[in-house]
């Protein structure tokens, strides 16, 4: 009798459940489908987990809709032993709502116009004294003393920088650089033997020319070669002997770039070509930098070049004239690789989206026409060459009126409108039963009169628009 009773319980117990299951089915489809999509983005990177959760809901979401909903069935013996999960988690999640809104505003807030106002102090003389003032402060290291460096007047400067020499030095000097206290396993660098001239070479970075052999003449050993770098940099003429020896050590080593040892400081690795050429370039002739550049990119390979980003843009240093000659020898060198006559493990994309400012900013209509057709071997958009076109480029640019990807095939026909060609009707036609709506609907810009009828039927709402416009 007892048996039978709790038996009886137990299947009044279950039989309420089934009925409520049966009532709120679609209440339990959306507590299950958020479980589930919570557990696949925690398998975010497992691809075969992600897949077995999906497959889970797929299950259950079948088992609820049209499986039977009675005491002992299968699917209510599912539910009830994932019920406890989802209560759990439910749970969790309303006790979480707080601190998720708060991280979320957090966000959010990162992005609103902030409302908090800066006043800065006239530029009188008892604002000097503050500053001048900081430097007697204690607590004041060297790595927070070289921002205000760039404040102090050259008639002061020689008396503050006795006063750093006396002051503790940064950490990056003390010891290393950050990444050494991230990564326990690397070995810790060795102190440089100069940390006061690592300062100053720092310093001479963000300073003004004026104040450079102030700086110097502080040193240890102004003759360091990033100290020479450095000066370099700012013009100053009497580092360019040192560098051009130290340049043409690593030409004949054939090692322009060392390999630095991980003991060693950074601040005491040796430096590299793509690291003097530039400086170079700031105190010699046009054409004597010019050659530097040239040579260095003949006898460097696509891969290396590829990594040394910062050189690549220190184009920019050069007059226009021997600049265009330095892009160019960058633009044969990626068209040898496209056409697989030198071998590289990198895209010619890794050399090309490293030029792209020297190019907005000394290119002109014969390199726009060379990147174009690079363009069409790499799939890749330069836009910042589309101002150098001219009406003289019109066969080079109406090569990419065929080419297989929509973005160019679009971008070619707004060049050529905009240097002024004149489509024929054939051209026309065929522009319009292009697959890509962003090409008809530029073809519908370039030849509003001769287009207007097509478009207007066009099937993409954009082209119709357009249509619609040209009145």
């Amino acid at each position: 009798m007892h048996g039978a009773a709790l038996f009886s319980l137990r299947y009044a117990r279950s039989s309420l459940f089934s009925r409520w299951l049966c009532r709120w089915k679609i209440v339990w489809l959306i507590l299950i489908a958020v479980f589930l999509g919570s557990l696949s983005v925690l398998a975010e990177g497992y691809l075969y987990l992600g897949y077995a959760i999906m497959v889970l809901f797929i299950i259950f979401s079948a088992l609820i809709a049209v499986g039977p909903v009675s005491p002992g069935t299968f699917s209510t013996r599912c539910l009830k032993l994932i019920s406890p999960f989802i209560i759990i988690y439910w749970l969790l999640f309303v006790a979480l709502i707080p601190i998720s809104a708060y991280r979320i505003n957090s966000e959010i807030a990162r992005y609103r116009p902030s409302k908090r106002t800066c006043t800065l102090p006239d530029p009188n003389e008892a604002v000097y004294q503050r500053v001048l003032e900081r430097f007697d402060d204690p607590n004041l290291n060297r790595y927070y003393a070289r921002d205000l460096i760039g404040l102090v007047m050259p008639e002061d400067l020689p008396g503050i920088l006795e006063k750093i020499k006396s002051m503790t030095p940064s950490p990056y000097e003390a010891g290393g650089d950050i990444r050494y206290f991230l990564n326990l396993s690397a070995p810790r660098p060795r102190e440089p033997n100069n940390n006061i001239d690592q300062f100053l070479t720092l310093a001479i970075t963000s300073s003004g020319k004026d104040v450079t052999n102030i700086l110097t003449s502080a040193m240890i050993d102004p003759n360091l070669p990033r100290t020479l770098i450095a000066r370099a940099m700012l013009g100053d003429a009497t580092a360019k002997h040192s560098l051009e020896v130290l340049l043409a050590k690593r030409t004949e080593e054939g090692n322009d770039s060392p390999i630095p040892d991980v003991n060693v400081h950074p601040w005491n690795a040796p430096v590299t070509s793509a690291e003097i050429i530039p400086a170079l370039a700031c105190v010699s002739e046009p054409n004597v930098a010019e050659r530097y550049y040239i040579d260095y990119i003949n006898r460097r390979s696509i891969d290396d070049l590829s990594e040394e980003s910062r050189f690549q843009r220190s184009v920019i240093l050069l007059p226009a004239q021997q600049a265009r000659q330095v892009i160019w020898a960058y633009l044969v060198k990626a068209r040898l690789q496209m056409e697989g006559k030198i071998h590289s493990n990198v895209g010619p994309q890794s050399i090309l989206a490293q030029l792209e400012k020297p190019l907005g900013l000394y290119s002109d209509r014969n390199l726009a026409e060379e990147v174009f057709q690079l363009m069409l071997k790499s799939e890749m958009n330069l836009t910042v060459v589309s101002p150098y076109f001219t009406i003289e480029s019109v066969e080079f640019l109406k090569k990419g009126l065929n080419f297989h990807n929509d973005d160019l095939r679009a971008w070619t026909v707004w060049q050529l409108r905009r240097v002024g060609y004149q489509f024929t009707q054939e051209e026309i036609d065929k522009l319009m039963k292009d697959k890509s709506w962003m090409v008809r609907a530029n073809a519908t810009i370039a030849a509003p009169l001769t287009t207007k009828d097509l478009a207007k039927t066009d099937k993409n709402p954009v082209v119709n628009f357009i249509a619609s416009l040209q009145n």
